[in-house]
């Protein structure tokens, strides 16, 4: 019988949904956590001997870089299943390494109950970072990489809001999720990022859950969000990381903060096309601001780059000057 360690906060869809409504369908065991801590996670899997477990993209950050790993300590674990947030292909396999248990990608949202994509879960070598395939009786489309839904799970509306209404739903009835997604050849699909997040550098779309990506598997970054700060001068925006760095490793003796910058924009100048650069350069922080449910607090975070401090008033910035690249 499958076992579950329950850690994300139940009035999110994500939780309430797999760990309460199917849970108590199918008949599941769960074991429910006050708060997350690392620590207490990983103990209660090992001890209840838990099957699978629901995360989201901070968690797995933690799981892959706060820990070390030993598969004896949970044999009973047969997978990871993340949702919330893209969780990237890189972050994916190093998680998978770390752990050598899988990772299975699930997409939903309030508005469609919980469900969108799902996994075989007879076939646990999905395509790395693939959320699944679309969910039966449900039709889609893609409006300039956006996804488009209509089914029967797909909520008729927000109550007393005509404008998101309008804004959300188009003629034929479906609803514009403000999602921008990729589909393979086998109907696998991978979700890019949230369309109000996308970067604008001269006429180019920058997806920072891509950039967040790379930046996750070098060795010396904890954890990093990115986020476009406005450029008046040339009418554009210009990617910026807010990267919290492995302790010890800059300021330490180890490296400067220009020093780390640098290694930082050549590994990743190394990896993607060059209107994806950290133009906007990169902040060193002592922690990414993130939501209950584990999403990165990005609006606030791109006002804070764009001067708005206090935005984020607790945010522990590490007084180091960064470098910013040429345009």
């Amino acid at each position: 019988m499958e076992k579950r360690v329950a850690t994300l906060p139940l009035t999110h869809i994500y939780a309430l949904f797999y760990n309460i409504f199917v849970a108590l369908y199918v008949g599941i065991e769960v074991i429910i956590m006050n708060k997350f801590t690392l620590h207490e996670f990983t103990a209660n899997i090992h001890s209840f001997r838990a099957t699978a477990c629901h995360i989201v993209p901070p968690i797995a950050v933690k799981l892959a870089k706060e820990i070390g790993s030993n598969i004896h300590d949970f044999p009973s674990l047969r997978e990871w299943r993340s949702s919330a947030a893209p969780l990237g292909r890189d972050l994916t396999k190093s998680l998978q390494l770390q752990w050598r248990v899988p990772v299975q990608g699930l997409y939903g949202m309030t508005e469609t109950t919980a469900v969108i994509a799902l996994t075989d879960r007879g076939n646990l070598t999905n395509p790395s970072g693939a959320v699944g395939r679309l969910a039966p009786n449900l039709e889609a489309k893609t409006v300039d990489g956006e996804l488009c839904l209509k089914g029967p799970n797909i909520t008729i509306g927000y109550h007393n809001r005509p404008e998101a209404n309008a804004a959300t739903f188009d003629a034929e009835g479906y609803m514009h999720t403000g999602d921008i997604v990729q589909v393979d050849d086998e109907g696998f699909i991978y979700v890019v990022d949230r369309m109000k997040e996308l970067i604008k550098y001269n006429g180019f779309q920058v997806a920072p859950a891509e950039i967040e990506d790379h930046l996750l598997h070098h060795e010396l970054i904890q954890d990093a969000a990115v986020v476009g700060v406005n450029n008046f001068s040339r009418s554009t925006e210009l990617p910026l990381a807010f990267v919290v760095p492995l302790s010890g490793s800059v300021g330490h003796g180890e490296c400067s903060a220009e020093e780390m910058a640098n290694i930082i924009m050549e590994y990743l100048a190394a990896r993607v096309s060059p209107h994806k650069k950290l133009r906007g350069g990169i902040i060193f922080v002592t922690a990414i601001p993130k939501s209950p449910s584990g999403k990165i607090m990005r609006r606030q975070l791109k006002d804070y780059a764009n001067g708005k401090k206090e935005s984020l008033p607790e945010l522990k910035v590490l007084r180091f000057g960064a470098p910013v690249p040429p345009l």
